[in-house]
């Protein structure tokens, strides 16, 4: 995919799946699992939420079929998977909320208000945590998105482009699951606008950052996950 950023084109391998949101879950597991033996499993798609690396603690919001999904939850700020970090998460309901069925709460807890109603775990068909890309926004450089994410450089460098990247877009119906390398969160927002997409969400990447599909693994080493974005087809 091809974009400019501050002036200048950039080309990026990206791998993604684009789906129905009502092709979406989220599979969780507490003892964690690699994007491999996910993969045997028959579960599909990107890796999902931040968490803790030693603990498996699970950061962000993660829910399935109106529940949180099978997770050790990180307690230290709160219930309802809070962690003071993350920003945002991303949702699709079971049923159409006024006109739109997908949605991104600007906070990493429930409920989450919208289309004049409190949207709880309840109604989700998935949900999963992570910052908000602000795809709906066009800022004229690099240093003013940083800025509107909290600081330019973004905190704990994330605006690096060593780590793989993993990210989420909403273009219309379509959910768009994508892995991309040597990417900073500019070059992710870029890329998913690059793509339509009028939502966008940042999760894990690093180590973390796995794609998969039936004929195998496509992007990914053996870390243990806690979460995966599943595509069901």
């Amino acid at each position: 995919i091809s974009y400019v950023k501050d002036g200048v084109s950039q080309t990026k391998t990206v791998k993604y799946f684009a789906a129905q949101s009502s092709e979406i879950s989220i599979y969780g597991t507490k003892t964690g699992m690699s994007a491999a033996a996910a993969n045997q499993a028959g579960i599909y798609g990107t890796n999902g939420t931040f968490y803790q690396l030693n603990t498996l603690e699970v950061y962000g919001v993660a829910v399935n079929n109106g529940a949180i999904a099978n997770i050790n939850r990180f307690q230290t700020y709160g219930g309802n998977n809070n962690h003071s970090d993350l920003t945002a998460f991303m949702l699709g309901t079971k049923t159409p909320i006024g006109s739109s069925s997908v949605f991104l709460a600007p906070q990493n807890s429930f409920p989450f208000y919208a289309e004049t109603k409190n949207i709880t775990v309840a109604d989700c068909r998935w949900a999963i945590g992570g910052f908000n890309l602000k795809v709906a926004t066009t800022f004229s450089s690099q240093t003013s998105f940083n800025n509107s994410l909290g600081g330019n450089p973004i905190p704990y460098g994330r605006d690096s482009q060593t780590p793989d990247r993993t990210f989420i877009g909403i273009k219309g119906s379509l959910v768009y699951l994508c892995v991309a390398h040597a990417c900073d969160f500019y070059d992710t927002h870029l890329i998913l606008k690059k793509l339509g997409c009028t939502l966008g969400l940042e999760l894990d990447g690093g180590g973390s950052t796995s794609i998969s599909h039936k004929n195998g693994v496509a992007y990914g080493d053996g870390r243990a996950l806690t979460t995966f974005v599943r595509v069901n087809y």
